[in-house]
């Protein structure tokens, strides 16, 4: 009896770190890249600093994932950035702490995410396998005074985008990343986030009306 509990235990540990940790889940629609949505319906994917093995300002999750068949072998998936660094302080977004700046690297490449970086080019996520799948980490990093241990605690939001030679751009995402924020605190972060993102069809949307009123502006 002790050892069914202890599984069964062991089991819903697993799903709990599952929901909390979902990968990017990445599809081809249209030949456009497109980012699925997560378990609760948002394009904001959330993450934890710290979780062993790792320091407390550095993780790799959410990774990338594509189912196979998804890619044709080889193609390649890339990363851009599409605005500065977010910062949740557990009630509200605020201004992101003075010093601090969120990397996200591999082992040859890095990015840095800062308050006021702007739009950037980011790198190479992975290459997709022989059956057209891909699953790949990138390592996140919270750097400021006081890292590892004394960084200011809150969430750190990195605003994304996938790109490809192969395909056109992904609709716009957020990648949330926790450091030292109470549970409850952290997932209301997670659902601002989700919030700040348009669904693909609005933001496509709201794509060809500005596109049609710089037109009427020209002419």
């Amino acid at each position: 009896m002790r050892k069914l509990c202890f599984l069964a235990v062991l089991g819903l540990a697993a799903t709990v770190a599952q929901a909390q940790h979902s990968d990017v889940e990445i599809v081809v629609e249209n030949g456009a890249l497109a980012v699925e949505p997560s378990a609760e319906g948002l394009f904001a994917f959330e993450g934890e600093l710290g979780v062993f093995p790792f320091p407390a300002n550095v993780g790799e999750q959410p990774g990338f994932e594509a189912d196979p068949g998804v890619f044709n072998p080889g193609d390649s998936l890339a990363f851009n950035v599409v605005t500065n660094l977010l910062y949740w302080n557990g009630a509200a977004f605020a201004a992101v702490p003075g010093g601090h700046d969120m990397s996200i690297s591999n082992i040859v490449e890095s990015v840095s995410v800062g308050a006021a970086s702007g739009p950037q080019a980011g790198f190479e996520i992975g290459v997709a396998d022989a059956g057209g799948g891909l699953h790949e980490d990138l390592t996140f990093t919270l750097n400021g005074p006081g890292a590892p241990d004394g960084l200011t605690i809150g969430a750190y939001g990195l605003w994304l985008a996938l790109s490809s030679p192969q395909y056109d751009a992904s609709n716009e995402f957020i990648i949330l990343l926790n450091y030292g924020l109470g549970e409850d605190e952290f997932e209301a972060g997670v659902q601002a986030a989700g919030a700040l993102v348009p669904e693909p069809a609005t933001a496509a949307l709201l794509a060809a009306l500005a596109a049609a009123l710089m037109s009427r502006r020209r002419a």
